[in-house]
């Protein structure tokens, strides 16, 4: 959808021309065994690319190639669901010297973000700097929270952020933030149903082959989608697993809010 270019002013002029892309869809997943239906999610893309130019009006991009944008962003939400799912994910951090967002962000560099979640709750519960560095503060918190895929503690801080001082990226973080919530909450539902489904005679010793492959990153989307203790401790007990357990990992997943609980499941079924 091309909008009307905008026209700058001064010296020099920048004229815009955008061309902007909007996708929304349903996707309903079932159980082709049973036809049970196991989950649904919205997925949604609002791609846009602009061009720019000083000394004329710039062509509009065009729109197919904003489409495509929007249908690889609509297939990627889509594979979430059904694997282990890494990307790199790029977003503005706070580094402002007041309430100690430097030291912060040299732990974000370092990749400790157990850490960072630790100095940015401190942070921002501590700065008394005025609303734009205390929205710094807190932002930087929900940053912390993402990382650790803990999008309750995330949106809770990209909440507090807003209302102390605007922030242009946490309104877009926020999105990503309940999106990521949505297909954590739906991949917990799937395990649950493929769980619900095993023979009844299985004992909490025996192998089941649900094509489950436990590893830490699936144990804390399974805790962010609210399924009860007991049962990601039963399915621990029974299904092939791939779980790091150092302490840097154990301190990820307690900072990600796993019951110790479930952390002493994986360390029995590691030993």
């Amino acid at each position: 959808m091309p909008l009307q270019p905008t026209l700058g002013s001064g010296l020099p002029a920048t004229h815009i021309s955008r061309t902007e892309g909007h996708f929304l869809a349903t996707l309903h997943v079932a159980d082709l065994a049973t036809g049970t239906a196991v989950a649904t999610v919205t997925l949604h893309a609002d791609p846009a690319r602009q061009n720019e130019a000083q000394t004329a009006v710039p062509e509009h991009p065009a729109p197919s190639e904003v489409e495509d944008i929007a249908r690889r962003q609509a297939i990627d939400q889509t594979r979430r669901l059904y694997s282990q799912w890494k990307e790199n994910q790029e977003f503005a951090y706070m580094d402002d010297k007041e309430c100690n967002l430097r030291q912060s962000w040299d732990l974000l560099k370092a990749g400790n973000y157990s850490g960072l979640l630790r100095a940015a709750r401190a942070n921002a519960e501590s700065c008394h700097a005025g609303p734009k560095a205390e929205a710094a503060a807190w932002y930087d918190l929900g940053i912390a929270h993402m990382l650790l895929q803990h999008y309750e503690g995330a949106l809770t801080a990209f909440d507090r952020s807003q209302k102390l001082h605007d922030i242009r990226e946490a309104s877009d973080l926020v999105d990503r933030c309940k999106r990521d919530k949505a297909f954590a909450e739906a991949l917990a539902h799937q395990v649950v149903t493929w769980m619900q489904a095993e023979p009844k005679t299985t004992t909490a010793t025996a192998e089941v082959e649900t094509g489950i492959i436990f590893d830490d990153d699936l144990v804390i989307r399974l805790v962010q989608g609210n399924v009860e203790d007991a049962d990601i401790v039963k399915l621990i007990a029974t299904q092939p697993n791939r779980f790091a357990l150092s302490p840097d990992d154990l301190a990820k997943l307690r900072d990600a809010g796993v019951p110790e609980a479930i952390v002493n499941a994986m360390l029995a079924r590691k030993r």
